[in-house]
């Protein structure tokens, strides 16, 4: 979810248990709604960290108690009771969670139990609706007014996002019914939101010939105008890199890989596309590939996706 919609959140959840929060509190919420996307630093260090690092300590139940402990820490600056302080914090630290495990990519919320990314998958990274939502629960300002109106923000958003479940699990049968013709039994069809939200999806799945990805509205589910990614994209004779720590990372993110390789010269580059995924202002493609030298070793490994 895009960061401005996460810092509306933790304001929107301050508002909601406390009519008069103070600059503290609000600072606290907000700092902790903010702060699992602190693993953005990891690019400095880490090209391929959007795939590697990204959503999974910073963004679990576990390691956000750290980072509300920091919050609360910055916050007290203002003023307020540090274990009060780092409630709030963890509590927007939350609502950020449940709203990036609502998109694609999903979060690791059970870390260090589990470091796979979960996903619901109904929201679009960028949904202009829940920011209207969020900015609807914090319009009235006066306090008798501010925590109910606040609290109405939150169930609405909640029900949104319900919505999105309900309007993708019905995209996803009839996606699944269009494909399942051309598919075998044990192939893939998965949906991703596209915007406008809930009324736009794409839809990507294995079939004979390859995989078949197409946007559509809502109403007309059909691969028509879509296109075809064949499983023959592979030259003959490219060297296999799929053990390389970075594809390993990227099948982990990835919901529908399609592997490419192209000649150049005696070199070769190796591509990985996730199909199933939809690209938006504050992402791009998820792309990676390697360069490998006359040899076949990787010279190189190149990611076309930001945080």
């Amino acid at each position: 979810m895009d960061i401005v919609s996460h810092g509306l959140a933790g304001l929107l959840v301050a508002r909601a248990v406390n009519p008069t929060p103070g600059r503290a509190g609000v600072a606290a919420a907000v700092i902790g709604a903010l702060a699992p996307d602190v693993d953005a630093a990891a690019k400095l260090w880490d090209p391929l960290a959007s795939i590697s690092t990204h959503r999974i300590p910073t963004h679990s139940l576990v390691g956000g108690v750290v980072l509300a402990l920091g919050a609360a820490g910055v916050a007290r600056a203002f003023g307020g009771r540090f274990w009060r302080l780092a409630a709030l914090a963890y509590l927007g630290l939350l609502t950020h969670v449940a709203l990036d495990s609502f998109t694609p990519f999903g979060t690791a919320f059970l870390w260090p139990l589990d470091w796979r990314r979960w996903s619901v998958g109904s929201l679009h990274a960028t949904d202009p609706i829940v920011m209207l939502i969020l900015l609807a629960g914090l319009l009235p300002w006066r306090r008798r007014q501010a925590t109910g109106v606040a609290r109405a923000g939150a169930l609405a958003l909640l029900g949104y996002m319900l919505l999105g479940v309900v309007v993708m699990k019905s995209v996803e049968t009839r996606w699944g019914r269009v494909v399942g013709a051309t598919a075998s039994p044990s192939a893939r069809a998965v949906v991703v939101p596209a915007l406008p939200p809930l009324l736009r999806w794409l839809g990507a799945a294995d079939t004979s010939g390859g995989i078949v990805q197409a946007r559509f509205w809502v109403w007309d589910v059909t691969p028509a105008g879509g296109r075809l990614f064949p499983t023959s994209g592979v030259a003959d004779g490219a060297p296999s890199v799929d053990g390389h720590p970075a594809v390993e990372a990227f099948w982990k993110a990835a919901k529908l890989p399609w592997r490419r390789a192209v000649r150049e010269g005696d070199a070769w580059v190796i591509e990985y596309q996730d199909l199933a995924h939809v690209d938006h202002p504050l992402g791009g493609p998820m792309v990676l590939r390697l360069r490998l030298d006359a040899s076949g070793a990787v010279r190189a490994a190149e990611l076309d996706h930001r945080f």
